[in-house]
């Protein structure tokens, strides 16, 4: 049976979609913001983090995560460009399920869609990003110098 009658149909924005595609500012959110709500991001003087090449295997991989106590890391080439980032449960989820052998290079296991944040950005932003994703990856813009000889 179809309803030729108007339909209700309603669209609801969320503030956090409207941050994430630039149409409402952070600073016009009328929410009971926390304490460290304005705090940047370099406030917290984060170490540098662990990161691995692309090539390294799956097994080795593992081997210095566990060393280093991490669960997750970026991976870079050679130039330092992010290529993604690899997490301990799906390395090993995937090797134990046998799609993939210790020896396979993590390339075959990044995820390659995740929010970036920099070292300016508040607290809060990162807050919103963590409502609903697992990680955000913190990034230091690079300055990069070419000399003319």
């Amino acid at each position: 049976m179809v309803d030729k009658g108007q339909s209700n149909r309603s669209i609801f924005l969320g503030d956090k979609w409207m941050c994430e595609k630039g149409l409402l500012s952070e600073d016009n959110l009328v929410v009971k913001k926390q304490w460290w709500w304005n705090l940047t991001l370099q406030e917290l003087r984060l170490s540098a983090p662990l990161t691995v090449l692309p090539l390294v295997s799956i097994k080795k991989t593992i081997q210095i995560l566990k060393e280093k106590a991490f669960d997750q890391a970026p991976v870079v080439d050679d130039t330092r460009q992010i290529l993604g980032m690899v997490t301990l449960g799906n390395m090993l989820s995937s090797v134990l399920a046998g799609k993939l052998r210790p020896s396979d290079p993590i390339s075959k296991v990044l995820y390659k869609q995740f929010k970036q944040v920099r070292l300016t950005d508040n607290l809060g932003k990162l807050s919103r990003i963590l409502e609903t994703d697992h990680f955000a990856l913190v990034v230091n813009k690079k300055i990069q110098c070419k000399s003319s000889f």
